[in-house]
């Protein structure tokens, strides 16, 4: 009896050990494929209900299938630091699979190259941080599209620049447009057409074989001609290129792929209101706050003393 009581009590410490490997190797794991890290509005919360949710709206992604401008609702999440959510404010979120809790972080930037991670310690933070700060989770997500895209690649298949496929560069006066889902809204970024061209000549579209094509609300636009209707592609999140016009109710299957450096070259275009996010609250601002207070009180006692020692001097 003695035995198996002893031999339950080891099994139960490698369970835990183990357990705790797992736990450990958070930043590790979300560099697998089926994870996601993305910054996310707050909907709602709601804390103080018997099962709490929270609903949240991505607005900038970092990593994995992310549905931009959807609403979801997670059940099973985890703050990680010592923070108040708030509704209205956007946060670091990671997803990992339904057995696991969606971590939330309150973070100093959206910029993953400088961003930190607030009230957290440890580590396993620590790391996360500088894989974030690195970029080595935007390189794994570049890896995974290229890889799914590859797959569909056909084999003596068609190749043409993407400058080729809008009709090439022309003396046309008109600037090249850059259609892009925003809320229930499509807005547009006009590009200058000499600059635009430059980059579309060393673009390469691969052609791949016929696959499901994704929700157009996560696609964006290119169209040739801003005055008039011209030669347009639509190209998605992920480097699907499909021959289209953002006017249309139905956009085809896509017939080319591009590289994530490419898509990523195209993004530049539209960069500065795609991913226009609410401002952070700087972490120095609540000490300039006190500085400037404390400064008023050192410089309002400075002033009494000389005030007294004036006064006091006349008599």
């Amino acid at each position: 009896m003695k035995k198996i009581i002893s031999l339950i009590s080891i099994i139960a410490i490698m369970l835990s050990m183990s357990i705790t490997a797992l736990a450990g190797s958070i930043p590790e794991d979300l560099l697998m494929d089926q994870s996601q890290i993305f910054f996310a509005e707050v909907v709602y919360y709601h804390p103080n209900k018997e099962k709490p949710d929270i609903e949240f709206s991505p607005v900038k992604k970092i990593k994995g299938d992310v549905k931009l401008g959807t609403k979801q609702i997670a059940y099973n999440f985890n703050t990680v630091g010592d923070f108040d959510i708030k509704e209205g404010n956007v946060y670091l979120f990671t997803y990992f699979d339904e057995n696991n809790p969606t971590d939330i972080f309150e973070v100093t930037s959206y910029d993953t190259s400088t961003l930190k991670l607030k009230n957290v310690e440890g580590d396993m933070w620590k790391r996360f941080e500088q894989y974030l700060n690195e970029g080595r989770y935007l390189a794994a997500e570049h890896d995974r599209i290229d890889r799914l895209n590859n797959e569909l690649v056909v084999e003596n298949g068609e190749t043409i620049t993407l400058s080729e496929l809008l009709g090439g560069y022309d003396d046309s006066e008109s600037d090249v447009a850059f259609y892009y889902p925003d809320g229930i809204d499509t807005k547009v970024n006009q590009v200058e057409r000499k600059k635009f061209f430059k980059v579309a000549d060393d673009i390469i579209c691969t052609e791949i074989k016929p696959t499901e094509h994704h929700n157009p609300g996560l696609d964006f636009w290119i169209v040739t001609e801003t005055d008039k209707i011209g030669a347009a592609v639509s190209i998605s999140y992920d480097g699907k290129v499909t021959e289209s016009h953002p006017a249309q109710s139905f956009v085809g299957q896509p017939k080319y792929k591009i590289s994530s450096a490419d898509l990523g070259k195209l993004q530049q275009f539209m960069t500065d209101k795609t991913e226009k996010l609410p401002p952070l609250e700087s972490p120095y601002a609540r000490y300039i706050v006190y500085g400037v207070l404390l400064g008023v009180v050192i410089i309002g006692g400075i002033g009494m003393i000389v005030g007294y020692l004036i006064k006091k001097k006349k008599k």
